[in-house]
């Protein structure tokens, strides 16, 4: 994901729209997971792509959940 982000950076200028690309490419359970805290002005909203991706690996907690979580999310 990094990677994408260094090798696009024109596509990719800024925070907020490296959280709408990896938002975006969420679908589903997931999507639902990141809804409360990316579409809403709360005080805990996502504030980076790092935290939106620890997010999604805090809730799936087994390292196989997690590596099918990236895979899905890739």
């Amino acid at each position: 994901m990094i990677v994408k982000f260094k090798e696009n950076y024109d596509y990719f200028p800024d925070e907020e729209s490296r959280m709408a690309y990896v938002f975006n490419r969420t679908k589903g359970e997931f999507q639902r997971h990141l809804d409360p805290k990316y579409l809403t002005n709360r005080k805990d909203s996502f504030v980076n792509t790092k935290e939106i991706i620890a997010y999604l690996a805090s809730i799936y907690k087994n390292q196989q959940e997690i590596e099918d979580t990236q895979n899905k999310f890739e």
